[in-house]
């Protein structure tokens, strides 16, 4: 950033200004001989100068000096006669002019002074000409037929001309032009609130009515001078080579100027060309210093006029009043029907501090003048006035009665608003704000301090007790950086907020380091304090309605309690927050905000490429609080994460009811005890919240999603679903997080649906999806379709109810549904309803798992559950139960249907095993359970044998004792259907194809492993010549596994079976 010090400015000002006051004012006017003989110049009187002859050319008289000053209290009068439209005259001795007294002339001629070497106009310096007086340091004076006036050439034949004068001819190093004084004498009534009041003091230069006061030199300095052109104009040129045109009423055009000067104004210096006249100013490096003002106010139907000032390199003002209650800079008013002039600078710089300003304002039915600047590098605006803290450093335009303020326009390359400067538009009665348009190409930053008084912005308000309405505001830049300040469009009375449009192609960072200042982006209507209500006679409650924030970034950044908002905390409307960016982070206490009181509360729609991001208490909020309802919330993003704390919410504590939460992103991230909530605390209904993702993660104890009810407004619904057609959704609890639709009053509990084709998973104690009532309302159902659903580690799925509200109904379809180490499936209730219906391919709960209908309380019986499976399964000593018991009523009803039961059995009531039950208080309210299973019989398929069996002793091979190293195989039924009227199944088939290998027994003592069933071994120690039997049938112990056995039917079946058998040959 470029800085280039004041006291340089200050610096050259005053030493141009001692250096020029040192030289002594002689009372010397001195003719020259140049003109034409019988034409020169004559002279008479000292201190007071008449100044007689001329060269009369038609209505230009032509004087020629070797010197021209006045002393103090001296004069020069130029005695023209009647129809003398310009008096041009010229300085050809090489001194500089010293004027300390009056310049006077008949009629109502124009007077050109011409001196190269230069014009030093002291304190008491002053005119008295009926025309317009034009002072300069050019070398000649240019005519429209092609003649010089010169100064410098003196000695040529003058063929003096009848042609009208169009221009000056600048030398390669013009003189200077000064003008000292004793500042102006300028009072107000309030500051800012109140015009400038203007004396009627002669000091200074001043012409007539609608005439043209112009200093055109080298270097300019006003070092505390006035200069007055009422209704007329005032030109300040600094132009050091080229040439400046004249147009009709000395109109100076500078585009043949090929270097430019200085134009310094200190002291409380003034130019004044009040009642619809113009100022303009062209230098290189232009300054307002102390306090000093360009100042057009008009009054009655005193209309238009300008003031413009171009400043090659830099624009600089500085100060206010000695008395503070004038800013210093750049001034426009109207104080009646007319127009305020307009205010045009065009630079490469701008600095504006110390409570200096470029201002147009209007104090009457007029409209105010618009402001327009252009700097092509940098704008800085600092601070305020030491004097008075009131005047900041300000671009702007207000309205202070009906007339509308002026429009504000900025164009840089990087636009600096700092330590409570502002670029800004007001209404304060019934006339409307203008807009403020901000175009930097680099960058805007607005930084105050931690002082609230203090707060920089660029901002338009409607303070308004009438109907005026604050103007829009609209920034373009690339980078935007705000801290400790505001961009705002806002309302405090019966006028309506306007706009706010951010345009920034890189990014756009908020932040607010210190309470109680924190900065914002945002169209409000806040609450203001009773001292300004009774200021500005505002109603007790703001009516006005909010504007719309709209931010256009890649990247949107919004820290340490920095805030974007739409809200109203009167009785109008809040407006609409719109985002659209590649990224969104909000942090340490960051917020983005629709809040209102009474009127309709805004929308937030934050459409993001990439992602979303809150954290350290972070929080996004749509809010009503009276009888208005709340906007609605909708976020489009690829990605939104909730961390540490963070909110998104949409409440309701009045009548009104809140709006809804609407998330379409391809993952969603909750941890750290943040939430998504819909809520009300009132009559006022809670909104929906629906989430659409493939990938919704929540973790961390008192984190999730939220639609609830604390009054006697009802809960919103809860919907989780896939983002588009055909997706699949992976829903994922852990560490106590939840996903609840509740009510906790007598309002009833929403609806909470999730569908994820993929899976449902909840993991550890406090994990919980549910539809729970705790109040008088009845709670909500809750539906789960789903691929998988698991439920882990103390987990739970639940409709309860633990207050006098129904409980509602549980509705899962899963491809498989698994409970392990303590899930739970609940609809426990103490107020009656809860019912729990299950469709799934398998379910199966381990390890303490339940799933149940519970009931406690006076006449509230157990729930039902409807189960449709293909298998049931569970562990029967592990205690994974299916209840509908009642503690104080009937049990409730348990339906079961599936193809098979494992590990589960009906009881009369709980046991340590794996239970289903349907307990009442006492035997006689026992509930139902009624379990249909596929019933298949073991018996079929099997053929009936013949009663007349052959003689089995032909059949029976001599076999050899196993301890000769024989083997045995046994081979299972295999696949084979229940009956021959059934097709194969290719999932039923049962075999066991292990060999059976026995060691020979050479040696009794030697020990042998086998291995069981379950995995286990077991030694074996045979004893010697101990024959194996070989197995006749097989049976199913108690706890379900397969025994070979060696039973005979019958005795003599039994005797040829264990009738010993030596194999022949064999040893």
């Amino acid at each position: 950033m470029n800085h280039w010090p004041l006291q340089a400015w200050f610096l050259t000002g005053s030493t141009l200004g001692a250096l020029l006051c040192t030289q002594p004012i002689t009372a010397q006017v001195v003719p020259d001989n140049t003109l034409p003989g019988g034409e020169r110049s004559q002279v008479t009187g000292n201190p007071n100068f008449q100044i007689d002859g001329g060269a009369r050319r038609g209505s230009n008289l032509f004087h020629s000096f070797q010197q021209f000053s006045v002393p103090t209290g001296g004069s020069a009068y130029f005695n023209n006669a009647a129809g003398i439209r310009n008096i041009l005259t010229r300085v050809t001795g090489g001194s500089i002019s010293n004027i300390d007294g009056l310049i006077r002339a008949n009629g109502a001629a124009n007077l050109f002074l011409l001196n190269p070497n230069g014009i030093i106009f002291g304190p008491n310096a002053s005119l008295n000409i009926g025309g317009s007086f034009i002072g300069t340091t050019a070398n000649s004076i240019n005519f429209a037929d092609g003649f010089q006036y010169s100064a410098t050439n003196p000695q040529t034949p003058p063929l003096l001309t009848v042609s009208v004068p169009v221009g000056l001819q600048m030398g390669t190093n013009p003189g200077q032009i000064s003008l000292q004084g004793n500042g102006y004498d300028l009072s107000v009534a309030v500051p800012f609130f109140s015009p400038i009041v203007r004396r009627n003091s002669a000091a200074g230069l001043w012409v007539p009515v609608g005439q043209t006061l112009a200093l055109i030199g080298g270097d300019i300095a006003i070092n505390g001078g006035t200069l007055t052109a009422e209704q007329g104009r005032i030109e300040l040129g600094s132009v050091r080579s080229g040439q400046v045109s004249l147009s009709d009423g000395f109109a100076l055009s500078y585009s043949g100027a090929q270097t430019l000067g200085d134009i310094h104004l200190s002291r409380q210096a003034l130019a004044d060309a009040s009642g619809g006249g113009s100022i303009q100013v062209q230098g290189n490096q232009v300054s307002l210093a102390d306090g000093s003002i360009m100042l057009i106010q008009n009054q009655g139907a005193q209309a238009g006029g300008s003031i413009r000032v171009n400043a090659a390199q830099s624009l600089k003002l500085s100060g206010s009043s000695p008395d503070g209650g004038t800013y210093g800079g750049l001034t426009s008013e109207t104080v009646g029907v007319g127009r305020g002039a307009d205010i045009t600078v065009s630079t490469q710089q701008l600095i504006a501090q110390r409570g200096a300003a470029t201002l147009t304002r209007s104090y009457g039915s007029g409209d105010a003048g618009n402001v327009t600047i252009s700097a092509s590098d940098f704008i800085q605006l600092i601070g305020r006035s030491p004097i008075n803290r009131v005047l900041g450093s300000v671009i702007g335009s207000g309205s202070f009665n009906s007339g509308d303020g002026g429009a504000v326009t900025v164009s840089t390359g990087q636009l600096s608003v700092l330590r409570g400067a502002t670029v800004s538009t007001a209404a304060f009665r019934n006339g409307n704000a203008g807009n403020v348009t901000v175009n930097a190409t680099r960058a805007v930053e607005v930084i105050g301090v931690s002082d609230p008084s203090l707060q920089s912005a660029i901002a338009s308000t409607a303070v308004t007790a009438g109907v005026g309405d604050a103007g829009e505001v609209t920034i373009n830049t690339a980078k935007l950086v705000l801290q400790n300040g505001n961009i705002n469009s806002s309302t405090v009375g019966t006028g309506n907020g306007g706009s706010v449009t951010v345009n920034a192609s890189e990014y756009v960072e908020i932040s607010g380091a210190a309470e109680p200042v924190f900065s914002y982006i945002g169209s409000a209507a806040p609450v203001v304090a009773e001292s300004v209500q009774q200021a500005f006679q505002l109603p007790d409650r703001s009516s006005g309605n909010s504007g719309s924030l709209t931010i256009n970034t890649p990247r949107l950044s919004i820290s340490d309690g920095a805030n974007i908002t739409v809200s109203n905390n009167g009785t109008g409307n809040a407006g609409t927050l719109r985002v659209n960016a590649n990224s969104i982070v909000v942090n340490r206490g960051g917020s983005i905000t629709a809040a209102t009181v009474s009127g309709e509360g805004g929308n937030i729609n934050l459409n993001v490429r990439d992602f979303v991001l809150l954290r350290n208490n972070s929080s996004i909020t749509a809010s009503a609080a009276g009888t208005g309802n709340g906007g609605n919330i909708q976020i489009n993003a690829s990605r939104l994460s909730l961390l540490d704390g963070s909110r998104l919410l949409a409440t309701v504590s009045g009548v009104g009811d809140a709006g809804d939460i609407t998330v379409s992103a391809d993952a969603v991230q909750l941890s750290g005890a943040a939430q998504l909530r819909t809520s009300t605390s009132s009559r006022g209904q809670a909104g929906n919240i629906t989430i659409n993702t493939p990938n919704l993660q929540l973790s961390g104890r008192t984190s999730g999603l939220f639609a609830g009810t604390t009054s006697t407004g009802d809960a919103g619904n809860l919907t989780i679903q896939p983002r588009g057609s055909g997706q699949d959704v992976r829903v994922e609890l852990d560490s106590g997080a939840q996903i609840s639709a509740s009510t906790a009053s007598s309002g009833r509990g929403g609806r909470l649906t999730i569908t994820a084709p993929e899976s449902i998973t909840l993991t550890g104690n406090g994990s919980i999806i549910s539809a729970e009532t705790s109040g008088e309302g009845v709670g909500g159902n809750l539906t789960l379709q789903a691929g998988d659903l698991n439920i882990q580690n103390q987990a739970e799925v639940s409709v309860s109810s633990v207050g006098t509200g129904s409980a509602g109904s549980l509705f899962v379809e899963a491809n498989r549904i698994f409970l392990n180490n303590q899930g739970r499936v609940r609809a426990d209730t103490s107020g009656g309803g809860g019912n729990i219906n299950l469709r799934s391919g398998d379910i199966i709960l381990r390890r303490g798992s339940n799933i149940t209908t519970n009931a406690t309380g006076i006449n509230i019986p157990g729930g039902d559950i409807a189960i449709d499976t293909r298998f049931l399964v569970a562990v029967p000593n592990e205690d994974s139960n299916i209840s509908a018991d009642s503690e104080d009523f009937r049990g409730g009803n348990v339906s079961i249907n599936a193809f098979a039961i494992f590990g589960l059995q009906s009881r009369l009531s709980p046991t340590d095993f794996s239970d289903i039950t349907a307990t009442g208080a006492n035997s006689a309210l026992s509930g139902t359970v009624n379990v249909t299973t596929a019933g298949i019989d073991p018996t079929s398929g099997l053929v009936e044998l013949s009663t007349d069996l052959v003689d089995p002793s032909g059949l029976i091979a001599q076999a050899c004792p196993a301890n000769q190293g024989n083997s045995f195989v046994v081979t299972g039924r295999g696949g084979l259907p229940p009956t021959p009227e059934q097709q194969l199944d290719d999932d039923s088939e049962w075999q066991d194809r292990r060999r059976l290998t026995v060691a020979q027994q050479t040696n009794p003592a030697r020990e042998i492993r086998s291995q069981k069933l379950d995995g286990s071994t077991q030694t074996l120690r045979p004893t010697a010549d101990m024959p194996i039997i070989e197995a006749t049938g097989w049976q199913v112990g108690p706890t379900g596994e397969v025994i070979l056995v060696a039973a005979t039917p019958e005795p003599t079946m039994q005797n040829m079976l264990n009738q010993s058998v030596i194999c022949k040959g064999r040893q």
